[in-house]
């Protein structure tokens, strides 16, 4: 196509300058139209909790009466782990049934459960007061932001408790 324009622009015996050829050629080809194009960058925000190492409690065995045992008693500690949160998530943590761990509790009749959650926060408005065992305590997070969550409990038997091992395990999820 080319060489067909420029044979035509010589032949004759006109003479067409160089440039003039050049130019028809690249307007008939599009050169020098505008061009464009759209660079489209997406994501999504997302309600997500990142929990760090937990760490465990202590429970020790009320030395005033002996059908205590927790993590409230004295030498206890608080099982606890740091949540970095971004958006407005909700953190749930469960209420214990029961011992995951434990001795046969025939002897030691009805244990009642008993936890507190709390948020090491001011923000944060966690129930600090004894949960009963039928309740689980949620709080929505408002703000990015990172807490410390500590979950204690006490478990009280109506005689006293067999000797032996005790596991407590008390889940928190966040969505």
């Amino acid at each position: 196509m080319l060489a067909m324009m420029l044979a035509r622009a010589v032949s004759g015996g006109k003479e067409v300058s160089m440039k003039k050829s050049l130019l028809a050629v690249a307007l008939s080809l599009g050169v020098g139209a505008a061009q464009a194009v759209q660079l489209e960058s997406s994501g999504t925000v997302q309600n997500r909790c990142d929990f760090g190492s937990p760490s465990p409690g202590v429970m020790e065995i009320n030395t005033e009466d002996f059908t205590q045992i927790g993590t409230e008693f004295l030498g206890g500690q608080r099982a606890s782990v740091n949540i970095a949160y971004h958006g407005t998530p909700t953190l749930t943590v469960s209420t214990p049934v029961g011992f995951s761990t434990s001795p046969d509790l025939t002897s030691a009749g009805i244990v009642e459960f008993s936890h507190l959650a709390a948020l090491a926060t001011a923000d944060a408005t966690f129930e600090q007061n004894p949960i009963s065992a039928s309740d689980s305590v949620s709080h929505q997070f408002t703000t990015g932001s990172s807490d410390t969550l500590q979950v204690g409990f006490t478990a009280d038997a109506a005689e006293l408790l067999p000797v032996g091992d005790y596991t407590m395990v008390v889940e928190a999820t966040c969505l």
